[in-house]
C-alpha cells in the first residue's frame, strides 16, 4: 500500500463561509491544507489528486467518469486505498453509481463530506477527514465503496457500504437507524455489511462512458408522489425511456382508472420500463393490493430499495446500450 490517495471533487467540504453565501474556494487550498493537518494528525500518508471542484449539485452523470478515471489511474499507481470527498447534496448518487462499479474490485474506497463549510464555528470537516482516513486504513474493513463520517456514537469512523447510503438520514445527528425493523446500515469499522445481500452482482457491467452517460440521462425520468400527480406528464419520454417512482411508505401508488393515472401511462406507453420504489414501513409485512395491481399490469413494483440506487443501475445499464428493464435485472429478486 502506497499510503492513501485523496480525491477532492469539490462540495461544502471544499468551500468557505463568506458574508452572504457559502462558496467553493476556487483555488481549493483550504482543504488542501486541512487535508494535510489531518492526515498528520492521523499519521497517514497521503496524495492529493483534484478531480473537480464544484458543488455536487451541479454534477451530471457523465461528470462521474472522470472520478472514476481517477480512481483507476490510482490504483494503477498502487493505490489500494482511497478517500473521495464529495458534496453532500448529489453523495449518495455519486455513491450507488461507484459501488456499482467498484463492487469486488481490490480497493478500499471511501466517500466523505461535510455538513458546514470550513471557517464555519461547528463545521465537521475535520472531524469526517479523520473519520474517513482511519476508515480508508483500517485493515479489518473489506474491499468495497463506503461513505465515512464521524460517528459520535462510537466516537469514531461511522461507515456505511456506498449502496446504503440514502439521504437524509446521514446528515441527522445520529444517523445510525436506516429503515425501521430491518439491521443498521451505519457501522463501527468492523461491522460494515451492506443489508442489500440479494443483488446479483454478475448481471452487473462496470464498462461506461461519458457519452453513453450523457445520452442515458435523456430516456430517464423520476417522480415522487402525491395525490393527484398528472403521470401525462412522462408521455414525454423517448421511446424505449424510464420512470422511476417513488412510491407511498407502504409501498403504493394509486390504481384509480383515469387518463391522468399510471396505469393509464402504462397501457399507453409499454415501451416504457415503469418501476415503483419504496422502503415500506415494518407495518407492512406483505404487499397492499394497490401494489399487486400494479404487478399484475406488468409495472415493477420493488420493495426495501431505494431510489437512487436503482437510477444509477439504470444510468449504467442504459448507457451501455440494455433496455430499461436489462439494466435492473440484477435487483430482481426485490420484486414483490
Amino acid at each position: 500500500m502506497n499510503g492513501v490517495a485523496v480525491i477532492t471533487t469539490g462540495g461544502t467540504i471544499g468551500s468557505l463561509l463568506g458574508t452572504d453565501k457559502i462558496a467553493i474556494d476556487p483555488g481549493g487550498e483550504a482543504l488542501q491544507a486541512r487535508l494535510k493537518a489531518m492526515a498528520q494528525e492521523t499519521g497517514v500518508d497521503i496524495r492529493l489528486f483534484p478531480a473537480a471542484n464544484m458543488g455536487s449539485s451541479n454534477f451530471e452523470p457523465e461528470d462521474w467518469i472522470g472520478f472514476v478515471a481517477q480512481i483507476e489511474a490510482c490504483m494503477a499507481d498502487g493505490f489500494d486505498r482511497i478517500v473521495l470527498t464529495h458534496g453532500t447534496d448529489t453523495l449518495h448518487f455519486t455513491a450507488a453509481f461507484l459501488a456499482l462499479l467498484f463492487h469486488d474490485r481490490p480497493v478500499t474506497l471511501c466517500l466523505t463530506g461535510a455538513f458546514y463549510p470550513l471557517g464555519h464555528p461547528d463545521s465537521d470537516a475535520d472531524r469526517n477527514v479523520r473519520a474517513a482516513l482511519r476508515a480508508a486504513i483500517e485493515p479489518t474493513l473489506q474491499r468495497g465503496v463506503y461513505t465515512a463520517f464521524y460517528d459520535p456514537d462510537c466516537e469514531g469512523p461511522g461507515v456505511i457500504p456506498a449502496t446504503d447510503l440514502v439521504p437524509p438520514r446521514f446528515d441527522e445527528d445520529r444517523f445510525r437507524t436506516l429503515y425501521s425493523g430491518l439491521p443498521e446500515v451505519t457501522h463501527s469499522v468492523a461491522e460494515a455489511h451492506s443489508i442489500f445481500t440479494k443483488i446479483e452482482w454478475g448481471a452487473l457491467s462496470p464498462e461506461v462512458t461519458a457519452d453513453g452517460l450523457r445520452n442515458a440521462k435523456t430516456r430517464i425520468a423520476s417522480a415522487l408522489l402525491f395525490p393527484g400527480i398528472d403521470m401525462r406528464l412522462y408521455d414525454a419520454l423517448p421511446q424505449g425511456g424510464v420512470l422511476l417512482i417513488e412510491g407511498y411508505h407502504s409501498g403504493t401508488a394509486t390504481v384509480r382508472e383515469g387518463e391522468t393515472g399510471l396505469l393509464a401511462l402504462h397501457r399507453r406507453r409499454p415501451d416504457l420500463t415503469i418501476g415503483l420504489i419504496s422502503v415500506p414501513s415494518p407495518n407492512v409485512p406483505i404487499p397492499y393490493e394497490e401494489s399487486v395491481t400494479l404487478k399484475q399490469a406488468g409495472i415493477l413494483v420493488y420493495r426495501d430499495l431505494p431510489l437512487h440506487l436503482l437510477l444509477a443501475a439504470e444510468l449504467i445499464g442504459l448507457a451501455q446500450g440494455k433496455s430499461g428493464r436489462e439494466a435492473v435485472a440484477a435487483f430482481d429478486a426485490y420484486l414483490i
